[in-house]
């Protein structure tokens, strides 16, 4: 048995993906990243859990990228399966009827995401999660390490300090301020450290990144901004 997943995997020939899971923010992490990647001049499909399926793509209009939202349930069955980017927003308790109530076994099921990545291809995670942290050295993996925190200033990967976001990959360094977010609140702060290091790996320009956080527009039915009142910001 096998997943969906893998199947389009077999099939989709020199396609790149960048898979996106996690237990929070996968879905507004990987539509960002989409919504960067496409713009800045990247052919590319946004599929998995969102829009078509990654399989139904590969099938019927195979593209170079594939910008793909990934459950535990899909990363379950792979066998070869290998996302060149590999995003892991946060780990937390969820779906533990299916993992026989035992939640080593669901994080295990997240972190089969870079479980076949070779030392060419990026791990994105979040640094200031405490099951991801605990359980980073327990699961061997290969690709580059590209944390994302607001905690520490890592010399690979992306943080905030000071309302700035700052994005570090190989010799790239980028910023902007994040005021300059559409997306407002610290959970979209992390999604949106996550999806510009997405970008910033594979060379897509700081001007085309910025203008893309500017735009981009939460999906229907995400938690969305209000107002702002007495400083406090709330959120639907």
């Amino acid at each position: 048995v096998i997943s969906e997943m893998e199947l389009a995997y077999r099939f989709m020939g020199n396609g790149r993906i960048v898979g996106v899971t996690g237990s929070n923010g996968k879905t507004n992490t990987t539509a960002l990243t989409y919504h960067i990647y496409h713009p800045g001049g990247l052919t590319c499909a946004l599929v998995g859990n969102i829009g078509v399926s990654i399989a139904r793509q590969v099938a019927e209009d195979p593209k170079p990228w594939y910008i793909t939202e990934i459950s535990s349930f899909q990363l379950d069955y792979i066998k070869m399966f290998r996302p060149d980017i590999a995003i892991l927003t946060n780990i937390t308790e969820d779906h533990l009827d299916r993992y026989d109530y035992r939640f080593e076994n669901y994080i295990r099921s997240k972190f089969n995401i870079v479980k076949h990545q070779l030392r060419t291809d990026h791990f994105i995670y979040n640094d200031d999660d405490p099951v991801i942290k605990e359980h980073l050295g327990r699961y061997s993996f290969q690709s580059n390490p590209l944390p994302f925190t607001m905690q520490q200033e890592p010399n690979q990967g992306g943080f905030i300090r000071n309302g700035q976001m700052t994005l570090k990959t190989g010799s790239e360094t980028v910023q902007m301020s994040i005021y300059d977010f559409a997306l407002k609140g610290i959970h979209n702060q992390y999604n949106t450290l996550a999806a510009g290091l997405a970008a910033v790996t594979i060379g897509i320009r700081k001007e085309k990144i910025r203008e893309a956080v500017q735009s981009f527009q939460s999906l229907e039915h995400r938690m969305e901004f209000v107002s702002t009142v007495r400083g406090v910001e709330f959120i639907n």
